[in-house]
């Protein structure tokens, strides 16, 4: 949510943190490639159309081209701090519930009540117009106020101006003020449990669920760079097969020669690539990681999926070998 301007219902239902299958993504990934070219404006808006496509161009392939070669070093970063992160949560779930009373075979029930709870609309009536103008009116003003901060946080002097004691307690303050909004018409008066104390529950569990989740999709994408850059050396080896075989008969020999000698430099990079970034994911994953299994596991992506009975299931046994 940019600023906690959706009600609370809606949160639950549509925030990305509640998804399943979100992860711990953002939603702004593909900004970063925009903020990233953006910075070519100055320049390529006195260009002609042509040679600002080429500078375009330019810049995308370097992107893609300094992804290429860092995509093993930023998953393995993204893997441990996940790991992290999730070790971190699993302790805020556990003293949570242990803090509301919410033993752990009840975890589940309370976040399907508050899903209901999202879901159901039972407000009727005379009342449900002044309900819905109250609301209206709380969440223009949350909009408003987070517009001026912005506004406010976008000056170079006031953030000088203002201390790291005050703007933490400021966030905090907000922080208390907006996470779970829930108007007293919202809450049954027949509920043996308060919805508020669900709902911290229902936010801590989700929290641990999209980091499992967000550790099931980078082991993925770690063995999808693997079996990705040994598809491509064993292309470059068919390639070499076929010209030693006397493939591309209208090229001369030198011309052969020096087609062979490009494939081996080629392989020879992939093959470096394969044992740094196997290196790299090995380190990440730690020592208690299984062995590498065989081709067997090829096609075996369903087994990073986290069922709902067991999110701490070690899935690092997906991964390809070296």
């Amino acid at each position: 949510m940019h600023a906690k301007a959706h009600s609370t219902k809606c949160e639950i239902v549509w925030s990305g943190r509640n998804l399943e299958g979100a992860g711990s993504t953002a939603g702004e990934e593909v900004e970063m490639v925009n903020s990233f070219l953006s910075r070519c404006a100055i320049t390529t808006k006195y260009m002609t159309k042509s040679a600002r496509n080429d500078m375009l161009t330019v810049h995308a392939m370097g992107w893609n081209r300094r992804k290429q070669e860092n995509l093993h070093v930023l998953l393995a970063k993204r893997y441990v701090k996940t790991i992290t992160m999730l070790e971190g949560e699993t302790q805020k779930m556990k003293d949570t519930c242990e803090e509301l009373g919410c033993p752990e075979d009840k975890v589940q029930q309370w976040v399907n009540d508050v899903r209901d709870w999202a879901t159901n609309d039972n407000t009727s009536g005379d009342n449900q117009s002044l309900q819905r103008s109250i609301e209206q009116l709380f969440l223009g003003l949350c909009q408003k106020k987070a517009c001026l901060y912005r506004q406010t946080d976008s000056n170079k002097i006031r953030q000088l101006q203002i201390q790291e004691e005050e703007v933490e307690r400021r966030l905090s303050a907000e922080q208390q003020t907006t996470d779970s909004l829930i108007w007293p018409w919202e809450v049954q008066s027949d509920e043996s449990v308060s919805i508020l104390a669900q709902k911290k529950v229902f936010d801590a569990y989700m929290g641990k669920r999209r980091l499992v989740e967000e550790r099931a999709i980078i082991v993925r994408e770690m063995r999808q760079h693997c079996l990705y850059l040994r598809s491509q050396a064993d292309k470059i080896r068919m390639q070499m097969q076929h010209v030693s075989c006397g493939g591309h008969s209208d090229m001369t020999q030198e011309g052969r020669d020096g087609l062979a000698s490009l494939l081996k430099k080629r392989l020879a990079d992939v093959d470096t690539h394969i044992q740094h970034l196997s290196s790299a994911y090995s380190l990440a994953i730690g020592p208690n990681a299984p062995q590498w299994p065989d081709d067997s596991v090829e096609n075996h992506d369903q087994d990073s999926d986290i069922s709902e009975e067991d999110p701490d299931e070690d899935i690092t046994h997906t991964l390809p070998p070296p």
